[in-house]
């Protein structure tokens, strides 16, 4: 099963959809919208463009399903921010558009800055945020400032929202940087998402050029973007083929000859050297990826190989240079990234390598997954209904019990005890007056121990000469004597004798020997047996 990535060409800063391109491993196929009549909701659009890769994705193997959606640099923009307002959408679009988005910049809509308008759409929750290049992402990020890309997500939401209607899922959605950083990054033999990106990664820069529309440009570390931007271009427009970044009417000093490499290398130098002094680095490794120009070929669009090398020596002079010619630099893109994806299926796992907000944008399972989870609510709430309800009848139940209880309690008070059945607690009033008809209850004190007995008793055996006592102890509860004897077999003895004496009432619980010297040194304990007939005397 080839992957398939589907790339969304908008307009209007972002905010209407003009083109749609499915490619595969070895399929490219393209839908355009409309232009007889202007939908400015776009929904119908989107929704024309949704049927159309249905009906693409109905032959696939895989079913209707969408590996990857690539979002156009339309509106968007990649800036730095400080790391406070990295959670804060308002702090973000203003910090934004404080720094990098000012009047005039040649960015997608430059004719509205022109005049006066803001960088991004006018109205909220049009824009989506994206860190990149955070732990893991592989970027050495400044102290308290973080990369964060911004990207108009309103045409890209209700596409997406068109492919959910008509049953196509979508894996994921990336940016144009991000795609570029992915499909040219090296290929290190592992296609585990999770390994550890060293420190020393390399720096790669990805340069992409679409003749007489944008250059774009992506720092990437072990294929996660860090850093990006893009600007306009004039490259292979008619008319104006040598005329990079000019404005119209505009002539170079000393001529066209020299205008492209020196326009797009000082564009490229300026923002490659604001990047650098936040991360401490430039790229090691530069791939441009854009057509050529060749000679004698009058319908040729791109730079020639020259310009290009001089470029991009401007940017970055210690750099190695590899490009790739190709008329179609986004298809090219895009027909990389597919490949990528068939061999590393969780290459965007990585840190910042997608937009979060796009991708886990809730679709048709996430709310069958509500519908049943209200379903199991309500079935549940019913149930505790039931309960409650069959509590309520067993409440009624025991309150007639109650009723009956009491009703039967006070006919027996009135035929016993008249005085009684007014009173609120007709209970403590019966035990009283049983505790007056019985008196006072009765204190029996028992019977002291025969302790002066019980001492004369154990005075004949352990009054014994060739015995050392020690000590020797009675009282009410318990008896217990320390002696020391020669040998192991007057210990015998003892504990005979005192086991079999006349008239004690002591019952030994234990005798513990030790040694002693030379002598056995006997630890007895014992307690009071009861009388005969239950007396103590």
């Amino acid at each position: 099963m080839s992957a398939r990535v589907c790339y969304i060409q908008r307009e209007d800063r972002g905010a209407l959809l003009s083109r749609v391109r499915l490619v595969g491993r070895s399929t490219d196929d393209a839908w355009d919208a409309p232009r007889g009549e202007f939908d400015p909701t776009g929904t119908g659009d989107a929704a024309n463009a949704a049927a159309w890769i249905a009906e693409r994705l109905d032959s696939r193997l895989g079913g209707r399903s969408l590996d990857r959606v690539c979002l156009d640099l339309d509106g968007a923009v990649c800036s730095w921010v400080p790391a406070s307002a990295a959670a804060e959408p308002g702090m973000l679009r203003a910090v934004i558009e404080r720094d990098g988005g000012a009047a005039g910049d040649d960015d997608g809509f430059g004719e509205a800055a022109g005049e006066g308008a803001g960088r991004f759409p006018d109205l909220p929750n049009e824009l989506g945020y994206q860190t990149i290049g955070e732990n893991g992402g592989g970027a050495v990020v400044a102290e308290g400032r973080a990369a964060v890309l911004a990207v108009p997500e309103v045409a890209a939401r209700r596409f997406i929202d068109a492919l959910d209607e008509a049953g196509v899922q979508v894996e994921g959605c990336v940016t144009l940087w991000q795609a570029m950083a992915l499909a040219f990054a090296p290929r290190t033999g592992s296609s585990s998402a999770d390994r550890v990106v060293a420190e020393n990664s390399p720096l790669i820069a990805t340069v992409l050029c679409v003749p007489g529309e944008r250059v774009a440009w992506s720092w990437s570390r072990d294929g996660a973007p860090v850093a990006a931007g893009s600007f306009r271009t004039r490259i292979g427009s008619a008319g104006a083929a040598n005329a990079l970044l000019l404005e119209d009417g505009q002539t170079p000093p000393g001529g066209v000859e020299g205008a492209v490499e020196s326009a797009l290398g000082g564009r490229l130098a300026a923002e490659w050297l604001a990047w650098a002094a936040q991360f401490g680095s430039f790229p090691s490794r530069i791939t441009w990826i854009g057509p050529m120009a060749r000679d004698g070929d009058a319908s040729d669009t791109g730079m020639a190989p020259a310009q290009i090398a001089s470029a991009l020596r401007r940017a970055a002079p210690e750099a190695t240079v590899d490009v790739i010619d190709d008329a179609d630099p986004i298809g090219l893109t895009m027909q990389r990234l597919a490949e990528r994806l068939d061999d590393e299926p969780r290459a965007l796992e990585r840190p910042g390598a997608r937009l979060s907000s796009l991708s886990n944008r809730p679709g048709r399972v996430h709310r069958a997954m509500y519908h049943w989870i209200a379903i199991l609510l309500l079935v549940a709430s019913a149930a505790i209904g039931a309960v409650a309800f069959e509590f309520w009848q067993q409440r009624g139940a025991a309150q007639a019990r109650l009723l009956e209880v009491r009703a039967n309690q006070r006919a027996l008070l009135e035929a016993g005890a008249p005085e009684l059945a007014g009173d609120p607690y007709p209970t403590m009033k019966l035990r009283e007056l049983l505790d007056a008809q019985r008196g006072p209850a009765p204190v029996t004190i028992p019977a002291p121990k025969p302790v002066l007995r019980e001492l004369e008793t154990l005075a004949l055996v352990l009054g014994n000469p060739e015995y050392e006592l020690e000590s020797i102890d009675i009282s009410g509860f318990a008896v217990s004597f320390v002696v020391k004897v020669k040998d192991t077999r007057a210990y015998e003895d003892l504990v005979d004798a005192l086991s079999n004496i006349g008239g004690s009432r002591i019952e030994w619980n234990s005798f513990n020997p030790r040694p002693d010297r030379e002598r056995i040194r006997v630890n007895g304990t014992g307690t009071w047996a009861d009388a005969p007939g239950g007396s103590d005397s």
